[in-house]
């Protein structure tokens, strides 16, 4: 038997010593490969082969080439074995067990023997208990996720018969059997319950519950609260579930006995009450005392519930963590474990509108899907999601073979909501080779099937995201069939029953709302529905913004949020205050909404400004009697850029006027001459006379148009810019050399900047008391670059003296991340010098340190290395910051630069800054620090009291003067 020596051979020749056992071992091997399985014998000799080599691979170290064999066999002998009279004189220790097999194939083969036995009865309840103890014994966390038997009373019952049954089995199997057998039976029967009698399962757990509270232990009864509300919510059935996770929760505090497998099983799900409830911050205390009560060793049970903390990081916007979490579980499960954590790893990249991402990961793992029917809910819940990524990715034919089959198990298993998203995916209005009744019947059912689910996800009390999915997708197969009066009428009535602070998202009906509005010509309406959209955004952004990542919630939603924005543009805004003030908020919209509603927040200035129009007003207008300056919005227009200027009136008050760049070409060729234009100024050398920027093709007309844009303001007006779609470097070269300037990421955050400023010492009038100096350069920098950087540190000593400013300073060496944050921490005016990076498809944007009493390494690759990450000084590192310098300068290549995620939000160093205190910052984009570099950081500290008076904003990048 050659397939069976090869391993022999290959231990054989590892250790002379094994040579008598191997040989026995192959002797065996070939004898019961005479037999095929079945037969007597067979499983027996097969099973002392395997287990044999199984050990010695497992003692040497080595790779079992017959794991899957091995699993295979070990399954069919433990549960053979307890048939045959329970023969343990052959078990090998449970933790080498684990260890040895193959994990998919044991569970595949467990579940094909379940199959084998089909449902629980009295004639097959010895075997599925064998089963169960098989499980139990060599993979006891996987018993509830394997072993499923179903136990029901017959189907053609009455619904009031069937709950008087099941209530009776119930109580007899309470009764009867004992505790380890009646929980196994107890289970089954909730899930026979949940497949087999639906409509049933609220009333007969109310009726149980009532029984258990009467007559079982308070363990016990944990025990079956705890199995009910995982049916209950598993049936969608969340509010019923949430009343009976109160009423045990209560009851819980009085069982001091429960062990740390049941406590953090309960806790569990009182979670997931709790998240589908959308009470965020409770769930994760429960996720977090489950977690907690399982200590070091939890196995399966300890992996579900951080999963379902991740999914609740995920619907804080706390994309991070929560992919950070699901990729470390993906390594860690099988099966449909392993489904179930895809399906959640793939939904937050979608969150993150990183839908191709997710549609890679979602079609790696097709395979495992294919193995599995679709009788388990997370089979469904990934061919669901799987389908809409193939109709999103053009290959329809494939999304609809899927979607039908999603379709009949939906129906099969009495699951609505699944079938509604199928039906969804189904749908062809204009299906070809039918006839026009035929058409019309497959619409009808389509438009059936999305409604019932529509009306489950209503009564369900705690699914606002698929609620508003299939009102969206509702609302669409009308509109496409022309029938908007029932579209309209359907999204008005959601955008009631919505509560924008549980599902701040309910702020997609408005838009649809207002489209029908347009439709129909009645634009007061469409106004309104305008005016409740941003509302809605604004209170979900104050809701979110203090844990969210700079992927907001609008993420996923991008074009849409473009789409509002842009609508609010299209209408006159002249001689119209509210539109005027409407037309403000579309364009911060897009422009960070997350850091802008963080930094709010902080300050207590959460209420939207579109709740309070006149406190925004308010705020404005003592801004420009401050400062008086003009405030200039670049949004976007459909194919174009305008500039959203907004001035005092003469007699108080404010007036914003919409100006459309007179341009020749479209938005593409202007981020065209945008991106020439970075090019020319980052290859240009620091000793040119001219940077020639007329022969920058397209420059001369964009430059043009930015000065008939605002040629009516006056010459020496301040502009504070809000630059959105356009860099700041555009209004920096045209403007730079006239006019003051500063540029701010929002308006909002603008306002709010001038507010914590006012709340420093002195308010206006603050001055620094001291600086703080950072200065770092590498290994096997010019000496040019060297002696600048020292330069700067020992110059800004003077510069502090001559201020009256206290100095302290790190430099070479000395300079690491702890020095420099918690120089950023003390100080009032802190600059940075030295090397930074920014690598776009990693989100990182660096600054470069010592580290260890070493300058970091001069190249990409020195710092690319493991050895070299005390060295990289990250955004996410400031962010731990408790509060920050009131100003900032950095002089680091790169540092001005930001990462453009979907949503509007930047992701740069003055994030993380912003959000702990600090109020101005001011960045370059040099690509080294150079003499000139190192040098600009004193003129700003001469040019601070100009620009600081003038405003507290974001320098984009440094000014450039030609």
């Amino acid at each position: 038997m050659d397939r069976t020596r090869s391993p022999i051979k290959h231990l054989a020749f590892r250790d002379q010593r094994l040579r008598s056992c191997v040989i026995e071992c192959s002797r065996i091997g070939e004898f019961s490969g005479k037999f095929k399985l079945g037969e007597k014998g067979a499983i027996l000799g097969r099973y002392v082969y395997d287990a044999v080599l199984a050990v010695l691979f497992a003692a040497h170290d080595l790779a079992n080439p017959r794991r899957k064999e091995w699993t295979r066999i070990l399954v069919l002998y433990e549960y053979a074995r307890r048939l045959d009279g329970n023969d343990e004189s052959l078990l090998l220790d449970p933790e080498l067990l684990s260890r040895s097999i193959d994990r998919e194939e044991f569970l595949r083969s467990v579940r094909a023997i379940g199959a084998d036995l089909g449902s629980l009865d009295q004639e097959t309840a010895e075997r599925h208990l064998h089963l169960l103890e098989t499980v139990g014994r060599i993979l006891p966390d996987e018993v509830e996720q394997v072993f499923q038997p179903e136990l029901a009373v017959g189907g053609e019952l009455p619904a009031s018969e069937a709950v008087k049954q099941t209530v009776a089995m119930f109580e007899e199997v309470l009764a009867k059997f004992p505790k380890e057998n009646s929980d196994m039976l107890v289970a089954a029967l909730m899930r026979g319950l949940q497949r087999r009698h639906p409509k049933i399962v609220v009333e007969a757990i109310r009726a149980m519950w009532a029984h258990a509270v009467q007559h079982l232990t308070p363990v016990r009864r944990i025990e079956f609260a705890r199995r009910a509300i995982e049916v209950l919510n598993l049936g969608h059935h969340f509010r019923q579930a949430r009343d009976l996770a109160t009423e045990a929760e209560a009851l819980m505090a009085g069982v001091p006995d429960l062990s740390s497998f049941q406590r953090s099983t309960f806790l569990n799900e009182v979670g997931n009450c709790l998240r589908y409830a959308g009470e965020f911050d409770a769930a994760l205390q429960r996720y977090e005392a489950a977690e907690a009560a399982l200590g070091g060793d939890g196995g399966r049970n300890k992996r579900v519930v951080i999963r379902n903390r991740a999914i609740v990081l995920r619907s804080q916007q706390r994309y991070f963590e929560a992919r950070k979490i699901f990729a470390q579980l993906r390594a860690e499960t099988h099966d449909l474990e392993l489904l179930q954590n895809v399906v959640s790893e793939s939904v937050t990249l979608m969150d993150m509108g990183e839908r191709d991402a997710a549609f890679t990961l979602v079609e790696e793992h097709a395979g495992l899907a294919s193995g599995h029917g679709m009788g388990a809910p997370p089979a469904r819940e990934y061919a669901a999601l799987r389908a809409q990524l193939l109709s999103w990715k053009g290959r329809h034919r494939e999304a609809a073979e899927l979607a039908t089959s999603l379709l009949e198990a939906s129906i099969r298993f009495a699951d609505p909501l699944y079938a509604a998203v199928a039906a969804r995916l189904t749908f062809d209005p204009a299906a070809p080779d039918v006839t026009k009744a035929e058409r019309n019947r497959r619409v009808n059912d389509a438009l059936a099937l999305v409604q019932g689910g529509l009306d489950r996800a209503r009564e369900a009390e705690g699914m606002p995201d698929a609620l508003l999915g299939l009102t969206e997708e509702l609302n669409l197969m009308l509109t496409s069939l022309g029938r908007d009066a029932e579209a309209e009428k359907l999204v008005r009535e959601a955008t009631e029953q919505f509560d924008p602070e549980i599902a701040p998202r309910g702020w997609l009906l408005c838009l649809y709302a207002m489209q029908h509005a347009v439709r129909r010509r009645d634009y007061p309406t469409a106004i309104g529905d305008m005016v409740t959209a941003l509302t809605w955004i604004e209170l979900g952004l104050a809701r979110t913004a203090a844990t969210a990542d700079a992927i907001a919630f609008l993420a996923p939603h991008s074009k849409k949020v473009e789409e509002l924005a842009e609508a609010v543009h299209r209408f006159k805004i002249e001689d119209n205050p509210e539109l005027q003030r409407v037309a403000r908020i579309a364009a911060d919209l897009t422009a960070a909404p997350v850091l802008t509603a963080r930094v709010r927040g902080s300050l207590g200035l959460s209420s939207p400004s579109l709740v309070e129009p006149d406190e925004e007003l308010a705020t404005i207008a003592t801004f420009c009697r401050e400062t008086p300056a003009a405030f200039v919005q670049t949004v976007k227009l459909a194919g174009d850029i305008g500039l959203l200027v907004t001035v005092a009136r003469q007699g108080g008050g404010v007036e914003s006027t919409l100006r459309r760049l007179s341009l020749d070409f479209d938005l593409d060729e202007i981020q065209a001459t945008l991106r020439r234009l970075d090019f020319r100024l980052r290859s240009a050398s620091p000793t040119a006379l001219s940077l020639a920027l007329e022969n920058v093709r397209g420059w001369p007309q964009l430059t043009r148009a930015l000065c008939e844009a605002i040629s009516d303001l006056p010459s020496v007006a301040p502009l504070c810019v809000v630059p959105g779609p356009l860099s700041s470097q555009a209004f920096s070269l045209t403007f730079g050399a006239e006019r003051p300037l500063c540029f701010a990421p929002s308006l909002g955050l603008l306002l709010a900047l001038r507010e914590r400023r006012r709340r420093l010492p002195a308010g206006l009038g603050w001055r620094p008391r001291d600086m703080f100096d950072f200065a770092v350069w590498r290994l096997g920098d010019k000496p040019t670059v060297v002696e600048a950087l020292q330069m700067a540190v020992s110059e800004g000593a003077v510069v502090a003296r001559d201020q009256g400013l206290a100095h302290e300073a790190r430099s070479g060496t000395q300079g690491d991340s702890a020095a420099l944050l918690s120089g950023l921490m003390r100080a009032d005016f802190t600059r940075v010098a030295c090397h930074g990076r920014i690598l776009p498809n990693e989100d990182a944007l660096d600054l470069v340190v010592a580290a260890d009493g070493l300058l970091p390494p001069a190249s990409a690759a020195g710092l690319a290395g493991h050895e070299a990450t005390g060295h990289i000084l990250g955004w996410q590192r400031l962010s731990e910051l408790a509060n920050a310098s009131p100003v900032v300068f950095s002089s680091a290549c790169d540092s001005g630069a930001a990462i453009l995620h979907v949503g509007g939000e930047r992701l740069g160093l003055e994030r993380p800054l912003f959000a702990a205190g600090t109020s101005a910052t001011a960045c370059l984009l040099a690509e080294i620090p150079n003499l000139e570099g190192a040098w600009y950081w004193i003129q700003f500290l001469g040019i601070y009291d100009a620009v600081f008076l003038v405003v507290s904003v974001w320098i984009f990048e440094s000014l450039v003067i030609e």
